[in-house]
């Protein structure tokens, strides 16, 4: 009986609520038992560590060092040249912003502005102002530390969220891929992209039961949600590479196009282990009809008529029509394998295209 309402209240209550409440009031009642700190700063950094898995945990954890350590040198910079006042500290938040947007490290803006201002508005003197950095940053790591105990050791999360974390560091790598203008650095992307997709596929067979499991409870919606916007994220970033394959000679792009297609395929697999849910067609149905309009547009108003090369547009119209029938299985998955469903992929052909084929021969 016990057991039974244990496991409802599991359902309706995610771990990761209760296991927020334990680390920070871990974090709050033993800092003091073994360093000297500011409690408040624990119970901070617990909230922000614990996440509803172990890998997410590790991830916020690296994010709040790196916006903690820029956030105590911003200010301790700031501080020390313009004085510990309102306007330093206006125009240091300008300045951190604009480092970790240029130099990308990653989601840190928030939480290393608040660093910055918790240091310097609450300083009096130079003195103060680097005791309360030194502070923050280790009474922040203490409670960063009593949240991932308690996450690995209170009912460990059992689906680690491997395949979401993979899907982010593709989507990333792409990303760069899309934004270098070195081909050194596009091969190395490239290869950190291709140990990736094996990391993804590896994966996929030894925890895809796991999932199937756990994705049939109501207390996994949320997780549903997560992989979900996770893997729309990287599909998004994909098709943006296949847009631009035409710039690229064939040799040179042909293996990094085999790669962004296994990726799809992989996805797609993934995706029908997880979204096998009525609730989730009419996403589908939506997406898949923007990708399409999307592909369209960009092909008529760029590719198409400004190319100079002919071969290329081939190459990439061969892409396209790969990725059309990738979207074509999705939608006819969505629709219980009704025909009509993929009635816009026969013909993705445009008139331009045809002409240029007959102009070749």
């Amino acid at each position: 009986m016990l057991m039974d309402k244990w496991q409802r209240i599991k359902q309706q209550i995610p771990m990761r609520i209760i296991k927020s409440g334990i680390a920070v009031a871990l974090a709050f009642v033993t800092m003091p038992l073994f360093i000297s700190g500011t409690q408040f700063y624990a119970s901070i950094g617990a909230l922000r560590t614990m996440r509803e898995s172990i890998a997410g945990s590790i991830q916020i954890i690296i994010q709040q060092l790196i916006a903690n350590f820029v956030g105590f040198a911003f200010a301790a910079f700031f501080g020390f040249i313009f004085g510990i006042n309102i306007i330093s500290v206006s125009f240091g938040i300008m300045a951190l912003f604009l480092v970790i947007k240029y130099a990308k490290l990653g989601d840190s803006y928030l939480m290393a502005g608040v660093t910055l201002m918790s240091i310097m508005l609450l300083a009096t003197d130079d003195t103060s102002l680097i005791q309360r950095g030194f502070d923050r940053f280790i009474s922040t790591g203490y409670g960063m530390i009593i949240a991932f105990i308690v996450n690995i050791t209170i009912f460990r999360p059992k689906f680690s969220n491997d395949i979401e974390m993979i899907l982010t560091m593709i989507s990333e790598k792409i990303d760069r891929w899309f934004a270098s203008g070195s081909k050194k650095e596009q091969g190395t992307i490239f290869n950190q992209l291709s140990e990736s997709t094996d990391q993804l596929e590896s994966k996929i067979g030894l925890i895809r039961q796991d999932m199937r499991t756990k994705i049939a409870t109501r207390n996994d919606k949320r997780l549903q949600h997560k992989i979900f916007a996770t893997i729309m994220n990287s599909t998004r970033q994909e098709l943006r590479i296949i847009k631009a394959l035409g710039v690229f000679e064939r040799d040179e792009y042909g293996s990094l196009y085999t790669l962004i297609h296994s990726l799809f395929v992989i996805e797609h697999d993934i995706i029908i282990d997880i979204f096998a849910m009525e609730s989730y067609r009419h996403y589908w149905e939506l997406i898949i009809h923007d990708t399409k309009n999307e592909i369209y547009r960009s092909m008529q108003d760029h590719l198409i008529y400004t190319h100079p090369r002919f071969n290329d547009t081939v190459a990439l119209m061969h892409a396209l029509t790969i990725y059309f029938d990738y979207l074509s299985t999705m939608m006819t998955y969505v629709r219980s394998g009704e025909g009509e469903a993929c009635e816009w992929t026969q013909s993705i052909s445009l008139p331009e295209i045809e002409a240029a084929e007959e102009q070749d021969k």
